[in-house]
Formats: C-alpha cells, structure tokens, sequence
C-alpha cells in the first residue's frame, strides 16, 4: 500500500509538472496571436523544459515516434484541413495522454481503496502504456479526416473538372473559370481553390498555385489531374479537351472504388446473415421437434 501510494504520489507530482512547463513554452506571444489573424506562419516555439524537452524527443521528434514525428504531422495537418497548428495538435496530444495517465492512476488508487487490491505491476503498466496509446489516438483521429477529406475530394473532382472546361471551352480564361466554380459550387476542392485565387491575386503564378493545391489533399486522382493541368498549361496544348478526359479518368476511377466498396460490404453484410439469421430461422424449424421429442 505505501509502495502504491508513493508511486500515486511520483506520477501526480510528473504529471503536474509536465503540464504547467507545456504550458508555458507554447504560450502564444502577441505577435504570434495577430501573425495567426493575418495569415502568417511563423515557425513553432521550441520548448525549453527539461521534461517536456525529453517527452517531445521520446514521443515526437524521432522518426518511429509512435505519436508521428514533425514533418509527418505538418503535411497531414494540411491535408486534413484542421485549422490547427503543429503546437497546438502537440498539446492535445500531451494533455491526452496525461489524462489517460489520470484515469488509470484513479482506477489504480480506487481499487487499493476498496480493499480489492490492484497489482503494482498492473497499474505501472496502464500508466505508461497510457502515455503512448492516448497520444497516438488523437494520431488515428487526424488519419480518419485526412481519408475522409480525400474521399470527398475524389467524389467532386469530376464535376469540378467538367464545369471548369465549359468555363474554358466558352472563352473563359482559366482564373475566372476557376472564379466561377468557387461560386457555383461548395465543397473541399471549391475552399482550397478559394485560397489558390488569393495567392494568385498575391502575385503567385498559376501553375505554382496549382502545384501547391495538390499538397493540401492525399489524393492521387487530384495530383494526376493538377499535374496534367500545370503541363497543359506549360506546352500549351487545348486545356478544354484535357479536362474533359481528366474527368472521365476520375470517374471511371470513381466507379472503380465504388465497386470495391461494395465488394467490401457485401462480405461485411453476410456476417449477421449467418451468425443470426440462419441460426434463429434453424431453431424455429427444429422447436416443434424438440418439443415432441421432449427435449427441452
């Protein structure tokens, strides 16, 4: 019991700690707060803290960290849309997993507390495996909205693809054809096209714009078609006729997805159909010979 609670007594006093530093190295100064307002990326504080310096470097920095390291988290923040730093992503994730740590130190000291008894070597175990399974959570979280996101993108790109070559096809040039689908249409691809005309009216050239909009999005249909779009534009070839066969690839391929998802379903489907429908509808043909035979 003293050996439990002197363990208790060591997590808390870590956990607290690690806390109030993380808290204070990713503070926000003013010009951080008004540079977020106006758009501008200045690079993430370093924290200095000795403990949370060595959590960042366990947990974060290496490349087989189990909570993703930098670079990795940088990209697919972007590409899930998130409007949310690499800072502040990093902080959820500490802040999980000292709740994580949390919870099983109050199942550990519940359990001492109503004479149950809780192994020590169980309790250390959940309160350092909590560390790394509440973090990596949040990981699997941003995973799932980067897939969902690309999935939405591949469902518009036909449609987005098939307005902006009637766009160019009646004598528009390619910025207002791209205008005009941010106006006619809403979704994911509609949004990042938003942001590309901003950086176009910035002074941003075309084809880099475009290069650009194929890192927010992990989608290979999107990043073929932008890729023949920026050689079109680059050779000079009818850029009309290259949309309409980039939106025919894409809905093929479309197509082609939506057959195996079926595929997919329709295994998952039979799961129920065997392990309770056939059973049940097995047993109410054999229940009236049972009875007879007085077996039950």
């Amino acid at each position: 019991m003293a050996i439990g609670a002197v363990l208790c007594g060591v997590f808390l006093s870590f956990g607290i700690m690690t806390m109030f530093e993380w808290r204070v190295a990713t503070r926000s100064s003013f010009d951080q707060v008004i540079a977020r307002h106006a758009g501008i990326v200045i690079p993430d504080s370093q924290v200095k803290s000795s403990v949370t310096s060595f959590l960042k470097q366990a947990l974060a920095s290496s490349p087989q960290a189990p909570w993703g390291n930098d670079r990795k988290l940088k990209v697919l923040l972007r590409q899930s849309g998130r409007s949310q730093s690499l800072s502040d992503f990093r902080s959820n994730q500490l802040s999980a997993a000292l709740s994580g740590v949390a919870i099983a130190l109050c199942w550990c000291t519940l359990r001492s507390v109503t004479h149950h008894g809780s192994s020590l070597m169980l309790g250390l175990v959940l309160m350092i495996s909590a560390i790394p399974t509440s973090g990596w959570l949040l990981r699997v979280s941003l995973d799932n909205d980067v897939a969902t996101r690309a999935q939405k993108a591949n469902s518009e790109l036909p449609n987005v693809l098939e307005l902006l070559a009637f766009s160019i096809a009646a004598g528009e040039p390619v910025v207002a054809g791209i205008e005009r689908i941010t106006r006619l249409s809403a979704g994911v691809i509609s949004q990042e096209l938003s942001r590309s005309l901003v950086s176009i009216s910035a002074g941003l050239p075309l084809a880099d714009a475009l290069r650009a909009l194929k890192d927010t999005f992990d989608s290979p249909q999107l990043a073929r078609s932008l890729s023949a779009i920026t050689t079109s534009l680059e050779r000079g070839t009818p850029l009309a006729n290259v949309l309409r066969a980039q939106a025919s690839d894409a809905r093929a391929e479309h197509a082609r997805e939506l057959i195996v998802l079926a595929g997919k379903k329709e295994s998952a489907m039979l799961l129920p159909v065997v392990f309770l429908i056939l059973p049940m509808i097995v047993l109410v043909a054999i229940y009236p010979g049972l009875i007879a035979l007085k077996v039950l």
